[in-house]
């Protein structure tokens, strides 16, 4: 969008308030210069064009007081791998750089094996500036033990984490469980964790606790680090982590996850489970959820069970994708009966009901009858229910 655009679209927004579309604004002249407009209200208009870089650029060439709204849309996200190291490396560690005071999500890869090991040498040479305003860090193939071989880029890292309150580390090889609790202790202000194939050579699990580390959300998909971790974590005296998503769940993980969710109990909101079909079965039978009382959210693979409005979850809503009637038995049906009947101190209420929702290639009368038949107590109190949302072409 040009000057000459906003000109037209300030108008326009002043004469029809609500309205998004500057596309077929009418051509309305006005003295008024563009300087001059409240800052408000060019925050306001620069928000908007959150979204639109060229836009962005654009509003960042008006004058020089639509440049700090203009750069924090801008450069919000900065993403660095090993073929930017030519480019965008050198414009963002310029020492005349205006960049970095605006990241705020910054993502650091190095690639594969073969690729050059670009993050350590940046980090050794003091090239990558100090990223104040950094809320969120992505670490991509990194081999953690080679990048703190020397001090410096260790420290300068711990920089970096200070005020994070999202870490999220992929395909990230450490040495020792403690080399990842140096991390995490270096971001006391950390919410979110996620880690994916994060590989640890030394998994014992050391028994000091860092102080404050409470997470209120962690997501694990795969990596030899998943054990140690958990095991790490069910230490901690203070279970704070809210929204616990855990995907390629093997057997050997399924003891320490089980161990995990009894631990967290009635902290527990949101749980994501995901796995192989050759591992479905028995991941049912490890999981007891019977001490998360506070579960409004609930995902297995295809399967989700959501709350259907806030405040008290007195009416669940199980949305399934499957072909055949016979698949709806991954979900150990009678277990849930026993959730609503007993297990549950708000689920057994006499006024919680249960909402089945399927999708997919299924009879869904074949679909509904082996639901009741194996929930007959809920279906004999009224308490089963069919519909109620759609998401795609079949719904019963």
């Amino acid at each position: 969008m040009c000057p000459h655009q906003l000109n037209r679209f300030v108008m326009f927004h002043s004469l029809h308030p609500g309205s998004k579309s500057y596309a077929a604004v009418p051509h309305i002249s006005t003295s008024v210069p563009l300087y001059l407009m409240l800052p408000e209200l060019a925050d306001v208009i620069i928000d908007y064009l959150h979204d639109d870089r060229p836009a962005l650029c654009s509003c960042g060439l008006v004058c020089r007081s639509w440049l700090p709204t203009s750069r924090f849309h801008l450069f919000s996200t900065v993403q660095l791998c090993h073929i930017d190291i030519g480019t965008g490396l050198p414009l963002i560690c310029s020492p005349g750089s205006t960049i970095p005071p605006y990241v705020r999500h910054l993502e650091l890869e190095e690639g594969r094996r073969d690729n050059p090991r670009w993050v350590k040498k940046a980090l050794l040479s003091k090239s990558l500036p100090k990223f104040c305003a950094l809320e969120s860090l992505v670490l991509a193939h990194i081999d953690w033990a080679d990048l703190m071989s020397v001090p410096s880029p260790r420290d300068r890292l711990i920089c970096f984490s200070r005020c994070l309150n999202h870490l999220a580390l992929e395909y990230v090889e450490f040495e020792t469980m403690n080399q990842v609790l140096d991390l995490f202790s270096a971001a006391p202000s950390l919410e979110k964790l996620s880690l994916a194939s994060v590989e640890c050579e030394i998994q014992d699990v050391p028994q000091i606790r860092i102080n404050p580390f409470t997470p209120k959300e962690i997501a694990l998909a795969g990596g030899s680090l998943t054990i140690p971790l958990i095991d790490w974590l069910c230490l901690q005296p203070m279970p704070s982590v809210q929204t616990l998503n855990l995907a390629f769940i093997d057997m050997e993980q399924m003891p320490a996850i089980s161990r995990y969710l009894k631990i967290l109990g009635p902290k527990l909101e949101h749980l994501g489970l995901a796995c192989s079909n050759y591992y479905q079965a028995a991941l049912s039978k490890a999981i007891d959820l019977s001490h998360n009382i506070s579960l409004k959210t609930i995902s297995f693979d295809g399967l989700v069970l959501y709350a259907n409005s806030p405040g008290p979850k007195h009416h669940m809503t199980l949305v399934v994708f499957m072909k055949t009637p016979q698949e709806i038995h991954r979900l150990d049906l009678p277990t849930l009966s026993a959730v609503f009947t007993g297990g549950s101190l708000v689920l057994s209420e006499r006024k919680a009901r249960l909402c089945f929702a399927v999708f997919g290639e299924v009879n869904r009368t074949a679909a509904r009858d082996t639901i009741t038949e194996s929930l007959h107590d809920l279906y004999a109190q009224g308490r089963l229910e069919f519909g109620g949302c759609r998401v795609g072409t079949l719904l019963i």
